[in-house]
């Protein structure tokens, strides 16, 4: 069951600089919301968390290339890019400011993601909600770089995306 007082509390951010994702009417603000929602209380959020707000960036591979070399000097298009307000400890911060905190920003590229769903032949709109669901992970502090918390990052996804009728996205 969604928490109805945390779902009026959602600021949301959703810019389209690449044409094509318009193409996909099931990738909109909604159904994002009710991920992060679904997501939240999967995770068990603490309930002092009252607002949150991010960002979503829905663009193509020259532009998020443009900020892979930027800000992680990789000089490539990527799929998902997240850039946390933080680091650690976010979620922990809102008590602080009444409930609220600004998660940060995710970019998603429209032709990276429509490749890698065609070669892995994954329906798009499951490989971008996991997409989705992996960035906004990182937004709570999540981190795959040492191989324990892969396992654990990859663990939650796979349990949530489960749930939500989509197949383990790593088999």
């Amino acid at each position: 069951m969604i928490n109805k007082k945390l779902k009026k509390s959602i600021i949301l951010d959703l810019f389209t600089k690449e044409k094509k994702w318009k193409e996909y009417c099931l990738i909109k603000q909604d159904n994002i919301k009710k991920l992060i929602l679904f997501t939240l209380e999967q995770l068990k959020v603490d309930s002092s968390l009252q607002q949150i707000e991010c960002s979503i960036f829905l663009t193509h591979d020259k532009d998020i290339q443009s900020y892979n070399k930027k800000f992680r000097n990789k000089d490539k298009s990527t799929n998902t890019l997240s850039f946390p307000s933080e680091k650690s400890g976010i979620l922990s911060k809102a008590k602080n400011f009444g409930g609220y905190v600004h998660l940060g920003d995710m970019l998603f590229s429209f032709e990276t993601i429509a490749e890698e769903s065609a070669v892995q032949t994954k329906n798009f709109y499951d490989h971008f909600y996991h997409l989705l669901l992996h960035s906004f992970l990182h937004l709570l502090g999540y981190d795959h770089s040492v191989e324990k918390d892969r396992l654990s990052m990859e663990e939650i996804e796979i349990k949530i995306l489960s749930k939500l009728g989509i197949k383990n996205p790593y088999v």
